[in-house]
């Protein structure tokens, strides 16, 4: 379920779907698995976490969408 995140989360996560990646919420954070193409478009890590809280983002030092 995409609807409980911030519109540019819940747009990343619902990208991220349609193009093979996962996700799965871990806590705070979402733990996105990128396909190797969309790593490489996007010059992201294939593994990363990810959170639409600028405060978590700061604190935990995960990727920040939002």
């Amino acid at each position: 379920m995409i609807g409980h995140y911030g519109p540019s989360l819940a747009f990343w996560l619902a990208y991220l779907d349609s193009h093979g990646g996962l996700w799965e919420r871990s806590g705070d954070t979402v733990l996105a698995i990128l396909p190797e193409s969309l790593s490489a478009k996007h010059h992201l890590p294939e593994t990363a976490l990810i959170t639409d809280d600028p405060d978590i983002a700061r604190e935990d030092g995960v990727l920040f969408l939002g």
